[in-house]
């Protein structure tokens, strides 16, 4: 098995604070229950800015890719936002090809989600 770990910090400070979880290595089918429990804990903690770290990630799954859906919509309904920094060429193209870069924001770097918290500039569901 591939190796896969999940952490969390919160990051920033007043409007532009944010739960930032760092994936790094593979997600797939063999650890996808454990990544969508801890984004599920994060969200239903009231976190209502979060921000996914993929600098690490090496692969994720459609199932991956749902489980971030999920979570986007879900805090779009409360107004609030998920941002994914960091993000790898290779699986950028994937969210590209899909359209997911359409709606959710995705930004170079964890200082560049955490600006554009701080400027409004993050993509809702509305």
């Amino acid at each position: 098995m591939e190796s896969f770990t999940i952490t969390e910090e919160v990051v920033g400070f007043g409007k532009g604070e944010a739960q930032c979880i760092r994936v790094c290595g593979y997600l797939d089918a063999g650890n996808i229950q454990q990544f969508e429990v801890r984004i599920n804990e994060v969200v239903g903690d009231a976190a209502k800015n979060i921000i996914v770290d993929l600098e690490e990630l090496e692969y994720i799954n459609s199932a991956g890719i749902g489980v971030l859906l999920n979570a986007w919509s879900h805090l779009s309904q409360i107004e609030g936002s998920l941002q994914i920094a960091n993000m790898p060429v290779s699986i950028r193209r994937i969210f590209d090809v899909l359209g997911f870069s359409k709606v959710i924001t995705i930004a170079d770097s964890l200082e560049a989600a955490l600006a554009n918290l701080d400027s409004g500039s993050v993509k809702s569901g509305s």
